[in-house]
């Protein structure tokens, strides 16, 4: 959800004169087919890089910026003649949010219509409500309601494939690889506050399950839970302990893109009794933290 309210980067609206080139050091692509050398690298150490592949530009920023590839291991760029503003999703984002009461629901529906977004093939589908089951011939899927006493009617599920020339993969893509850069952004801070891997017994989608933080650590790592989107273009800089202006050596030329908002990254979260729930900032000063960090 952050991924496309709070994006750095225009949407690409790509058309059939849209061609994958060879590429031109200097030259960021929307999207660019990396393959790297991981020799002795541990898989944590290379996020966002998970293997030969296309990465979205936000990325490809990361991995050049902070050294995890250079700009040969970068072999082929894909970028799209039409763009959408960054900002393009961050109101209707904020409609859908407002629209519902549970919060819970307001995030489950947008992440569904995501993953609906990675889906190569269109369907229309359509119901067909019987009480006879011999009518789920052919049907994609079929559902039971029951009523009155004892009696039950049947939902059959028709699914009709539709030809199509049209994709959301692109910002499927954009989102899912902003989600994985974040998480290396995480992992970043957290080894420049001293935090060992062996700390890190799980990694989600968008969180770290740590476990054993060293006392004189936790109030640091809490910390982490007030780096706003601003902050993420000077994350080495600050950690590093070196002046905005700075320029690194290994940096390959590139710098991180970010935005003015003042939202949060991450969020702190505790574990207790099998329970997971965010801390307030009371909480957070108060608390014997063993848990989870994550960005929301």
């Amino acid at each position: 959800m952050n991924a496309l309210a709070n994006s750095a980067h225009e949407f690409s609206v790509f058309c059939l004169f849209d061609n994958i080139l060879s590429s031109k050091v200097g030259e960021l692509a929307d999207f660019s087919f990396v393959s790297i050398k991981t020799g002795k690298r541990t898989k944590l150490a290379l996020l966002p890089y998970v293997g030969p592949m296309w990465y979205h530009r936000v990325a490809v920023e990361h991995m050049l910026h902070y050294a995890i590839a250079t700009w040969d291991n970068i072999l082929f760029s894909f970028s799209s003649t039409g763009k959408l503003p960054a900002d393009s999703f961050r109101t209707p984002i904020k409609t859908m949010d407002s629209a519902w009461k549970n919060k819970a629901l307001a995030k489950y529906s947008i992440n569904s219509m995501i993953g609906l977004w990675a889906i190569n093939s269109t369907h229309v589908c359509h119901a067909k409500t019987s009480n006879d089951t011999l009518d789920a011939k052919g049907s994609h899927m079929r559902r039971q309601v029951e009523y009155g006493d004892g009696h039950a009617i049947y939902d059959h599920i028709f699914a009709t494939k539709v030809l199509s020339n049209t994709s959301f993969r692109p910002i499927q893509d954009h989102i899912m690889h902003t989600e994985a850069t974040c998480m290396a952004q995480l992992l970043f801070i957290l080894s420049s506050l001293g935090i060992p891997q062996r700390s890190i017994k799980d990694v989600k989608t968008d969180a770290f399950i740590l476990e054993k933080i060293p006392n004189k650590r936790k109030a640091f790592v809490e910390n982490i839970a007030n780096v706003t989107f601003k902050d993420l273009p000077n994350l080495r800089r600050k950690y590093q302990k070196v002046t905005v202006n700075q320029t690194f050596l290994d940096a390959n030329g590139v710098n991180v893109k970010g935005i003015a908002s003042e939202e949060f990254l991450n969020a702190v979260r505790r574990l207790g009794n099998g329970r997971v729930h965010t801390l307030s900032r009371q909480e957070q000063h108060n608390s014997q933290w063993r848990g989870v960090l994550g960005n929301n």
